[in-house]
């Protein structure tokens, strides 16, 4: 799922610097020389690590829970949302949200002790699902952040974020998944590669 999740990367990187030096799909003019990628880069930084969190964690839920548990186990995103908007952009929330808060936790413990009533509860996928949870709220809030400092450009942020995750990716692929993919039947057949790419571009067109 790592290896996977990396190749959309790229392909969002590659059709992007396309996109911009051929002006379609809405793709605005961008700067690719090397210092201002770096730059820009270390500004995104704290967004892509959550989105490499994000994914990671939802793929590692995913493994341990099943689909239905999943949405349950992923339900928290409200709460984190409004608790990392008040410790990182010092906004405050209304009590109606707070209470709306309480009411998807309440739901979230009927969740887990269903699933436990039923001895199918992954406390290790329960634990994921939280977590990813949690970086899918700071995903968004590190979007609001980032945005003014790529001049308010949702395709350089894009950008510039695939090219972070693309390089954060790919030690965890070379500690986890390596000898997995390398005994991949499937790794030179354009079965494998043909639904790849047309991922990774349906990647670009949703993003």
């Amino acid at each position: 799922p790592l290896f996977v999740t990396w190749f959309q990367c790229l392909c969002t990187v590659v059709m992007t610097i396309v996109a911009s030096r051929m002006k379609i799909f809405g793709v605005s003019e961008m700067n690719f020389d090397l210092q201002t990628t770096k730059q820009k880069c270390k500004l995104v930084a704290p967004l892509s690590i959550a989105f490499v969190a994000m994914v990671t964690f939802n793929n590692l839920c995913l493994a341990e829970v099943g689909v239905a548990f999943y949405t349950i186990a992923r339900s928290q995103v409200t709460l984190f949302s409004l608790l990392f908007t008040w410790i990182i952009l010092g906004q405050k929330t209304s009590l109606k949200a707070c209470v709306c808060c309480l009411i998807i936790v309440f739901g979230f413990i009927l969740g887990v002790n269903q699933e436990g009533d039923l001895g199918s509860l992954s406390v290790k996928g329960t634990i994921y699902g939280v977590i990813a949870s949690a970086c899918v709220a700071l995903n968004a809030i590190y979007q609001k952040k980032v945005m003014p400092l790529v001049d308010k450009d949702i395709w350089a942020m894009a950008y510039y974020n695939n090219v972070n995750a693309c390089l954060i990716f790919l030690p965890f692929i070379l500690l986890v998944e390596l000898k997995e993919l390398l005994s991949f039947p499937l790794l030179f057949s354009t079965t494998f590669w043909f639904p790849m790419v047309v991922a990774g571009f349906m990647g670009f067109f949703m993003g």
